[in-house]
């Protein structure tokens, strides 16, 4: 019995003399594993935000020259923007993209913006923002071909439905609204109807004016302080020039139009 226990004691000896070290192998392997993958993360994360600070850096650059209206010089920029390289993963429409589009919209080549957003609607066709800019463009170049103001008019008719309880005199949901009466704002001066354009801003104006916005929109309803008065000046403008709208004509910017540009209030 001494011998056995003699012997077993041994073995345990043995036995912990190669499992210590094959554990402290296995901890020292965890550690490591864990370090990497740490890093391994950390390393992701910095990589995405180096290419969200480049991505911004050149559309902020494209921006500025959107608003010199250097716009060929502006794509140039938007598209190095929109480079697969720098894409950051779940992200379906960029800044980048919709700068590409605007940039052929104010270029005038809207099949050009079209056929750039047509990818998004296929991928979710009930993205509201997404249909909106369709149906706009749709009725732009079907205004253009056609020489008819009539298509752009429905699509300004059909906003103003479908956006009646966001709209004033009923409601303003600045996430919504703004890019709502952008939209509306631009096809007013396509089609070079100023008055329809005044009288649009004249009722946010007015929303404002009746305090519900709060007590600082209502003291600078009409003032420039107001982006929407802006918007109406700019109109007011054109009209005196006797100006026509920009259908069919390149690179044509109506003053309202250039007014949400250099906002920074409006979406595009």
């Amino acid at each position: 019995m001494g011998g056995q226990v003699a012997w077993l004691a041994g073995e345990r000896a043995n036995m912990k003399a190669v499992l210590f070290p094959r554990i402290i192998v296995l901890s020292l392997s965890l550690f490591m594993l864990f370090c990497l993958e740490k890093k391994t993360v950390d390393a992701t994360q910095g990589d995405s935000m180096g290419k969200a600070f480049q991505q911004a850096k050149l559309e902020k650059e494209g921006r500025a020259l959107l608003r010199q209206g250097l716009y060929d010089k502006a794509l140039i920029k938007f598209l190095q923007a929109d480079d697969p390289a720098l894409k950051l993963k779940g992200f379906q429409d960029t800044v980048a993209k919709g700068l590409i589009r605007e940039t052929y919209y104010l270029k005038g080549e809207y099949e050009k913006a079209l056929e750039a957003l047509n990818p998004l609607v296929q991928m979710n066709p009930t993205q509201w923002n997404w249909q909106n800019e369709k149906t706009e463009l749709e009725a732009i170049i079907k205004t253009r071909d056609s020489g008819s103001a009539e298509a752009v008019r429905q699509f300004i008719e059909y906003m103003g439905i479908k956006y009646k309880d966001i709209l004033p005199p009923r409601k303003y949901d600045i996430n919504i609204t703004t890019t709502v009466a952008s939209a509306i704002v631009r096809s007013y001066d396509q089609i070079g109807d100023y008055d329809g354009g005044v009288a649009f801003v004249d009722s946010v104006i007015k929303y404002d004016e009746t305090g519900k916005a709060g007590k600082t929109a209502k003291k600078y309803a009409r003032t420039m302080k107001n982006p929407y008065f802006q918007v109406r000046i700019a109109f007011e403008q054109d009209k005196q020039e006797g100006k026509k709208g920009c259908m069919g004509q390149p690179g044509c910017v109506g003053r309202a139009t250039k007014a949400l540009i250099q906002s920074e209030y409006f979406p595009w």
